[in-house]
């Protein structure tokens, strides 16, 4: 499981895609979703939905969900 931001701060430090062909991937976009969506290829980026859900309001409605239930299970 990737590390799930839940906080402002430690979204900013997040950086997506990091690949041999991509070595300083592409960092948080605060507009945008903070969740880490990996794609059938394996590659991970930042999910383009809106933000304002879930913890910190960083992620969009649908990972909000996913992201609420993964830290109740800690």
């Amino acid at each position: 499981m990737h590390n799930l931001p839940k906080t402002l701060r430690t979204a900013r430090r997040k950086v997506y895609g990091r690949a041999p062909w991509n070595p300083e991937g592409q960092a948080y976009d605060e507009a945008y979703c903070a969740f880490a969506v990996i794609n059938k290829s394996g590659y991970e980026y930042q999910c383009f939905r809106k933000n304002g859900h879930g913890v910190a309001k960083l992620y969009c409605q649908q990972h909000a969900k996913i992201v609420k239930m993964k830290l109740k299970r800690k």
